[in-house]
């Protein structure tokens, strides 16, 4: 199956981050996401809003769990048909 150019960009900024810290990132906070998605905080904040993109509220706290940032950007390239 290939892989999105958005999702790869994710899976690259996490490995980065990986690489630079030892401990596992588990999840990425709001500033984190926008690059990592190469979207903008508004459209990041009105897909968290709405509850269509994977994110875990903790108190104030928003975070995007990345295993399921990247399983959610594939399931989106496939319902697009991979088209931009």
């Amino acid at each position: 199956m290939p892989t999105s150019n958005d999702e790869l960009d994710l899976n690259a900024k996490a490995d980065a981050a990986d690489d630079a810290n030892p401990t596992p990132r588990l999840a990425l906070r709001p500033k984190e996401a926008c690059v990592a998605l190469s979207i903008g905080p508004r459209l990041l904040w009105t897909l968290t809003n709405q509850n269509l993109v994977p994110h875990v509220r903790m108190g104030r706290a928003v975070v995007y769990p990345v295993d399921e940032l990247r399983r959610w950007l594939s399931e989106q390239a496939q319902k697009k048909g991979g088209r931009r």
